[in-house]
């Protein structure tokens, strides 16, 4: 599946811009992702097979919403065909719910959009409170303050995001470190 092909797929079942946004900064975040763990051998097809799964992982969100199974978030089109998205992104992007699906993230590109997907949307709100809404006049200290404030973005689950210590051997602050700085390379795309 090439990046085309997974855009075109994308909008075709989401109409939401914001949540077009946060499938392209997942995309962005997951490729600086896989350039840090794989530095000694970097793959160009891996690192877009790595985008390419942060660009589709919430495919199905707005059909789940529609037909109210958020609980199937993520597996809920692989019910419908199977063969919607080639391994091993489909496991990834069934995985990175997995709460609710109870398939467990394997590899380190599944913990990787486990890890990464609500960290987004935490980076996003962060931006939002500063006084121009810009990702580009946050940085790493502004983003672990909202981070550590539990009653910021209370909805994004901390403790999975800080999985990516445990099951990517990357430290918190170098993982938020590395999704701002993959989300800042975008920012015009995310209209911030």
């Amino acid at each position: 599946m090439t990046r085309e092909e997974a855009y075109k797929l994308l909008t075709g079942y989401i109409t939401n811009k914001n949540l077009i946004k946060h499938s392209l900064a997942a995309e962005a975040a997951m490729k600086k992702i896989y350039k840090f763990i794989h530095k000694e051998d970097y793959s160009q097809k891996d690192e877009d097979i790595w985008g390419i799964t942060g660009l589709l992982h919430d495919l199905d969100y707005e059909v789940s919403q529609k037909e109210d199974k958020l609980d199937k978030h993520g597996i809920l089109l692989f019910e419908k065909d199977p063969n919607i998205i080639p391994e091993p992104m489909a496991h990834a992007i069934k995985s990175h719910n997995y709460k609710s699906t109870k398939v467990l993230p394997a590899s380190k590109m599944d913990w990787a959009i486990t890890c990464v997907d609500g960290l987004t949307g935490l980076i996003v709100s962060s931006a939002l409170i500063h006084s121009d809404k810009k990702l580009g006049s946050i940085d790493i200290n502004f983003v672990i303050n909202r981070f550590n404030t539990p009653s910021f973005s209370r909805g994004v689950d901390r403790e999975i995001i800080k999985l990516c210590e445990d099951k990517l051997s990357i430290d918190l602050r170098e993982f938020i470190s590395l999704t701002l700085s993959g989300m800042q390379e975008i920012a015009s795309d995310l209209g911030l």
